[in-house]
């Protein structure tokens, strides 16, 4: 099998059992502790030539991808790698029916013909620095929050005066480490090719998140700086990056038991989650919301393969609700197969034997009971929060229009009549866009079966829903509602007042958004951070104690 080490900048992953001796997911900082068992496994770079300060390395050659995703840089004109999935949006925003580049993908045959993205960025990490001491500093203890806030609020403004660069100060381990990430933003990301639908989704749903993969799964797109090499908005007049490093396609053969490194930003860890919370999404959030995602995902399926229309308005939204669907399907799976309760179970159980051995260690043992305690009883907050999150953030989309709309009919606009019309403008920009992806029918299924799910889910907390009649709801609201109508919407907002608020107030789609959506901001949202304050702070200790009890360990976030 092969060898894997995985190579982490801000984010992190996950894994269920407990880490074998020959992997694991590294800050790129601390790489150097893992050099030796590397390169004994076949690795022949050094940690400096993987990450550096002082010199071109490997980390240069590694970007973030619209904030989410990993690409590399593959030559010395900016030309930039990533998946096909990775860059999805990016492809259907282009897309129609008479450039279907989803369809058939697209090649652009000369620069000139790079596609603009706006909004798009990558990004390179300029350096990490480890500032726990620095933000702890005066701090009468881990949580104390306004001291830390401060002190992270001077160390950002130090690390970029004088520079183009940007920071952050990222908590790690719930709070016991802090790392400072130094940030190049580049802000010009041209689109360059993509293979069609057909390569690059090659097994679709079927096979993503499976092993072994069949699809050709990247996309290219083209970093755009100014003349002087550096991060501009875009412009006409912008060149090709030429970057500090970049990559060179191997065309080695590959054998079995070649060590594998892989360098990126892959998400965030669930490492440390007690067993109390695994069987918590094991049982009941994770089904709970994957049934949610089946209903949507039925609607826009049904819809796609009735319309090419219909299938280029809703490809990525398709991907991207489906992604996490698959990934959680698998997580449930993976875990009930693995047994991965009990094996938490058994690592808590010597968890707590050790801490026994030592007086000074009883918090930590007390920290594992206390969260596992706590999650058993109060986990409907977090069951609440996640399907308020699944209807009214990923279900029906006319909520977001709303949602969009609200500066507009909620501002105080009385003594500002220019700042109105230019709210107004705005709106109707986002309107048009909005509608430009939008299909009444796909949306009404979507609307009836999860408001029937939600309806189940949180009747015995909300007052008067057993009283909502969901298929007549969801008729008035699709055929009078201006949120789910671009003609509708446009005719109401283009001459639109102050006055005209009492017919808005009036709308069946409003007055169903604003009925329950701000229970579920001023109720559920609240009762969860105060759930998962909780949780950070006895999971703080928790991960302490891994730290302070098992030292011979190489531990990683």
């Amino acid at each position: 099998m092969l060898k894997r080490f995985f190579v982490v900048f801000t984010a992190l992953c996950t894994f269920v059992a407990p880490m074998r001796a020959d992997e694991g997911m590294l800050i790129p900082l601390l790489i150097k502790a893992f050099e030796s068992d590397m390169q004994a496994r076949g690795m022949k770079l050094t940690a400096e030539q993987i990450y550096s300060v002082n010199q071109a390395s490997l980390k240069d050659a590694i970007l973030q991808f619209g904030g989410g995703c990993t690409a590399e840089l593959v030559s010395n004109q900016g030309l930039l790698l990533t998946n096909h999935h990775c860059g999805y949006s990016q492809i259907q925003s282009h897309s129609s029916l008479e450039h279907d580049y989803l369809k058939n993908g697209f090649w652009a045959q000369e620069k000139k013909e790079e596609l603009a993205n706006p909004g798009l960025t990558a990004m390179r990490i300029v350096r990490i620095e480890d500032v726990t001491a620095l933000v702890l500093n005066n701090a009468s203890g881990k949580n104390d929050q306004a001291v830390l806030n401060q002190n992270i609020v001077n160390l950002v403004k130090k690390a970029v005066e004088g520079t183009h660069y940007e920071a952050e100060v990222k908590a790690f381990d719930y709070g016991n480490a802090y790392y400072l990430m130094v940030k190049e933003v580049f802000k010009d990301i041209r689109f360059v090719g993509t293979p069609p639908n057909s390569i690059g989704k090659f097994g679709g749903d079927t096979d993503n998140w499976v092993w072994p993969r069949h699809t050709g799964d990247f996309s290219v797109f083209r970093i755009y700086v100014g003349k002087d090499n550096k991060p501009a908005p875009y412009s006409a007049d912008n060149i090709p990056y030429t970057p500090i490093q970049y990559l060179n396609i191997s065309f080695k053969e590959r054998k079995e038991g070649d060590f594998t490194m892989v360098y990126g930003f892959p998400g965030v860890t669930e490492q440390h989650v007690v067993s109390e919370y695994l069987k918590f999404i094991v049982e009941q959030e994770r089904p709970a919301r994957i049934a949610m995602r089946d209903e949507s995902l039925e609607a826009i399926g049904k819809g796609m393969k009735a319309s090419d229309l219909v299938r280029i308005q809703y490809s990525a939204k398709q991907a991207s609700i489906a992604n996490a669907w698959k990934k959680w399907i698998g997580q449930v799976e993976g875990l009930k197969n693995l047994d991965g309760i009990a094996v938490k179970q058994s690592y808590e159980t010597n968890y707590k034997s050790q801490a026994a051995t030592n007086p000074e260690w009883k918090k930590y043992a007390d920290a594992l009971d206390s969260l596992n305690q706590w999650i058993k009883v109060n986990a409907d907050k977090e069951f609440r929060y996640a399907m308020g999150v699944e209807y009214f953030a990923v279900g029906p989309e006319f909520f977001k229009l709303i949602k969009a709309s609200n500066d507009l009919f909620n501002g105080d606009w009385e003594k500002s009549p220019d700042l109105f019309e230019a709210e107004k403008t705005k709106l109707m920009a986002s309107a048009r866009t909005f509608f430009k992806n939008y299909n009444a029918q796909v949306d009404q299924e979507i609307f009836a079966a999860l408001t029937a799910r939600y309806q189940k889910e949180e009747s015995a907390y909300i007052k008067n829903w057993n009283q909502v009649n969901v298929i007549e709801l969801t008729k008035e609201i699709y055929a009078s509602s201006m949120f789910t109508d671009s003609t509708r919407f446009l005719k109401f907002i283009q001459p639109y007042s102050l006055k005209n608020y009492k017919k808005v107030a009036k709308d069946p789609g409003y007055q169903f958004y604003q009925t329950f959506y701000p229970i579920f901001v001023q109720e559920v949202v609240p009762a969860f951070r105060q759930y998962q304050a909780k949780i950070t702070a006895l999971m703080q200790v928790y991960v302490e104690g891994k730290y302070a009890m098992f030292p011979q360990e190489k531990h990683w976030p």
